[in-house]
């Protein structure tokens, strides 16, 4: 594999984890299913490996019922053989649900993404992925003034946020 290619297989990888996240953060499906290949598997935390369309609709359904989600992906380590490669990402995840008087419960993980990876017709897509929560935790916290008052940079958990605008969906 010549640098150049190298290269670009790196960066259609690192951007499939980018894409994840976002998914995540808005509870969009179809995307998330974007960076799996058809058949692939994933597991998560407490369910045993699933068809990665079968896990996707499990966590995006438990993740109904934050009000707001921030996923970020950092240390990307990648090793790429041929049509094949398996990476590690760190990544770091806040959730936040509705809790009493103003106040949500907030979640953090701390999580590792171990992913094998294939590259079918150009496109590199994940075949398998296990997901590994190295920390968590949660509290109520309180809600701060910028989420208080409503406008059109109001974050959403759904096709609507105003990312959608700037940056649709391929």
């Amino acid at each position: 594999m010549t640098s150049v290619t190298e290269h670009a297989a790196r960066q259609s990888i690192e951007d499939k984890l980018h894409l994840y996240c976002r998914a995540y953060d808005h509870l969009d499906c179809d995307l998330a299913l974007s960076v799996y290949h058809p058949g692939a598997t994933a597991h998560y935390p407490g369910l045993e490996t699933l068809p990665a369309v079968q896990a996707t609709e499990v966590t995006m359904q438990g993740n109904k019922a934050f009000v707001c989600s921030s996923h970020q992906v950092t240390t990307v380590l990648i090793r790429i053989e041929g049509d094949q490669a398996v990476s590690e990402a760190y990544g770091a995840a806040r959730a936040q649900e509705a809790a009493a008087e103003g106040r949500r419960l907030e979640h953090n993980w701390s999580t590792r993404y171990l992913d094998r990876w294939t590259c079918r017709d150009g496109d590199w897509r994940i075949q398998a992925r296990q997901v590994i929560v190295d920390c968590y935790s949660r509290a109520v916290v309180d809600v701060g003034p910028a989420l208080a008052v409503a406008s059109e940079l109001t974050p959403r958990m759904d096709p609507g946020d105003p990312v959608y605008k700037l940056f649709p969906p391929c």
